[in-house]
């Protein structure tokens, strides 16, 4: 065997190892983000409401525990209170 296969087979051990390195850094970086933007429904309804979970009115800009969600200019989302669904509804945004 000449240098090259010995060139030809290095190179090829170090894709090997370049592959296997970038899927299981995806496989860790998934399961953390998955157990970040996962909430359970259980422990979710488990939670107080009193101290809960309030957003803030995407035009009065006034925290309440219920918002109603439209889709905005350019499919951006919009949360919008009880008293401002009537402006929402004037400017034609669809509900989601």
């Amino acid at each position: 065997m000449g240098s090259g296969w010995y060139t030809t087979i290095v190179i090829g051990i170090i894709i090997v190892i370049g592959i296997l390195f970038v899927i299981l850094r995806r496989r860790i970086g998934s399961r953390s983000q998955r157990s970040k933007n996962v909430i359970r429904m259980t422990e979710f309804k488990k939670q107080d409401k009193r101290n809960g979970h309030q957003q803030k009115c995407s035009y009065c800009k006034k925290k309440t525990d219920r918002l109603t969600f439209y889709a905005g200019g350019h499919g951006s989302a919009v949360g919008v209170c009880r008293e401002c669904r009537p402006k929402a509804e004037r400017q034609d945004l669809h509900p989601i």
